[in-house]
């Protein structure tokens, strides 16, 4: 099997320099996913969500439109909301300055006495926000591609896997705060190598590891691989035609969000939120079309929560404090030519993309 270096520095995984210079180069400009649209259906529904450190408000619209703005009053620098509610207009907590749910600056209290004050400069400093079938990203960089451009195959695969996604509702999400860097994180869910040593109700239960397969597709990975048969199976599910009983996919986008689609057409969706250099909380979060979830629903999230889910961490944090050992020197990285179950190729691309990223940041 061919082997190609690991083509990123130890200190990428440490220091807290590269870690802001990351902020910026890579999740200043990337679509982070904040919400399922159930929290954003009627004019003026907001909430207030974290993207990697920045606080940031997503609302929508008397026109329908979602909208993202920085959560910082022009003003004084206040934070405008703390929570999410539904309101014609967003009220500063501190001098009460109101802004209409397109940003713009429609009251000052006191202006008569005050002095006039400038509505064009003083709007709400916008980001971007889309939403696929459902689900809904922030970008920070309001001159970032769009979504549909940069992930034109997001919305049709959701809808495809999750046609009525928009109608469900959020029922669980599993969170961990792990002690690693985010990139620990996303190498390890981008190869089935150590799957079958480390998931063991995975591939006896929802997967067959022979067939595990991740396509490269850029800026995102196609992962593939065949279910386990009936009996075998570890949770009940329907086995109908329409059901996707017969397969397993995951579709991850850089940086650090994926969708899974468990045997049946579970769809569940992970994001890795950097927190520093060396600590990421991962969510995964789960929708289905009643809170009142039914026995074999509760099965499989307390099933993935207490065994995939609590199997990755343990060694993705041994490796973090590795990092720091002198007696660390990065790996091989395996490559099966044919992209087989054992392939490692998916890291590579995402050093690939990595160094791209801060080299184009570099340039600037």
């Amino acid at each position: 099997m061919p082997v190609v270096p690991s083509s990123i520095p130890t200190s990428a995984y440490l220091d807290d320099a590269v870690f802001e210079a990351e902020r910026k180069a890579i999740f200043g400009s990337s679509w982070q996913l904040v919400s399922h649209v159930e929290k954003l259906r009627s004019a003026g529904d907001r909430i207030v969500v974290d993207v990697v450190g920045q606080s940031i408000i997503v609302v929508r619209g008397d026109d329908g439109e979602l909208r993202a703005f920085h959560n910082v009053c022009p003003h004084r620098g206040a934070a405008l909301l703390t929570e999410e509610d539904c309101a014609r207009r967003i009220t500063c907590q501190y001098h009460a300055w109101g802004f209409d749910l397109d940003g713009a600056l429609a009251h000052v209290p006191h202006e008569s006495v005050l002095g006039p004050v400038n509505r064009g400069t003083h709007r709400l400093m916008a980001c971007q926000a889309e939403e696929a079938h459902g689900m809904v990203f922030v970008n920070l960089d309001p001159a970032a591609p769009s979504l549909a451009t940069t992930a034109p195959w997001l919305e049709d695969t959701i809808r495809e896997y999750a046609p009525e996604l928009p109608s469900h509702t959020h029922v669980h999400r599993t969170q961990s705060l792990v002690k690693a860097n985010w990139k620990i994180g996303i190498e390890n869910f981008s190869e089935c190598y150590h799957c079958t040593v480390l998931h063991k109700t995975f591939v006896t239960g929802i997967a067959d590891p022979g067939s595990y397969r991740v396509v490269d597709l850029g800026t995102w990975h196609r992962h593939e691989a065949s279910a386990r048969d009936g009996g075998d199976t570890a949770y009940n599910f329907d086995t109908s035609a329409t059901s996707r009983a017969d397969e397993f996919r995951v579709w991850w986008m850089w940086p650090n969000f994926a969708m899974q689609s468990y045997p049946g057409g579970v769809l569940h969706f992970w994001t890795w939120h950097p927190v520093s250099a060396d600590t990421t909380l991962v969510t995964v979060d789960w929708y289905f079309e009643r809170a009142e979830l039914e026995p074999w629903q509760e099965d499989l999230i307390e099933s993935h929560a207490a065994t995939t889910f609590a199997e990755d961490p343990p060694v993705i944090e041994s490796i973090q404090r590795s990092m720091s050992s002198p007696a660390y020197r990065p790996g091989p990285i395996l490559v099966d030519p044919d992209g087989g179950p054992m392939s490692e190729h998916a890291v590579a691309s995402i050093h690939k993309l990595w160094n791209e990223s801060m080299r184009a940041e570099g340039e600037q």
